[in-house]
C-alpha cells in the first residue's frame, strides 16, 4: 500500500457532522460558548489504509482523535526495526502533549483500515 503525505489528509479535510460531534463526550463538558469554539475549529479527514495522519519529528500543530477505524502508532528503533506502541481506536486522542509542549512529534501515526 503506498503512504500518502500527511497534506492529502489536510486537504480532505471538512467540518465534523452534528452526528461526530455528537460522537466526542468531552465536547458536553464544556460551557456553551467554549462548546461552540471548540465544534467550529475541529475537522475530520478520511483516512484510507496506508495514510500517514502524521511522521515522527513533524512539527506538532494538530490535536487528533479518532472517529472511526484503527490507527498505528509506531516508531523506528535504532536498529531501524519497526516499533508498534500501541493502536488507536474509535474515540482514542492524541497529540495533545506534543502541543502543549511545542514539540515535534515522537511517533508516527498510520491508518491501518479506512479512518
Amino acid at each position: 500500500m503506498p503512504v500518502q503525505p500527511a497534506s492529502s489528509l489536510r486537504q480532505r479535510a471538512r467540518q465534523a457532522s452534528s452526528a461526530e460531534l455528537a460522537g466526542i463526550p468531552w465536547l458536553a463538558l464544556l460551557d456553551a460558548d467554549d462548546r461552540h469554539a471548540a465544534a467550529a475549529a475541529l475537522q475530520v479527514s478520511d483516512a484510507d489504509p496506508g495514510d500517514r495522519v502524521c511522521r515522527h519529528g513533524a512539527p506538532g500543530n494538530y490535536w487528533f482523535g479518532v472517529v472511526d477505524g484503527l490507527l498505528k502508532m509506531s516508531n523506528v528503533g535504532a536498529g531501524g526495526q519497526q516499533i508498534t506502541y500501541t493502536g488507536l481506536p474509535p474515540g482514542a486522542w492524541f497529540g495533545e502533549g506534543t502541543l502543549l509542549k511545542r514539540e515535534v512529534y515522537r511517533y508516527n501515526i498510520e491508518a491501518l483500515r479506512k479512518s
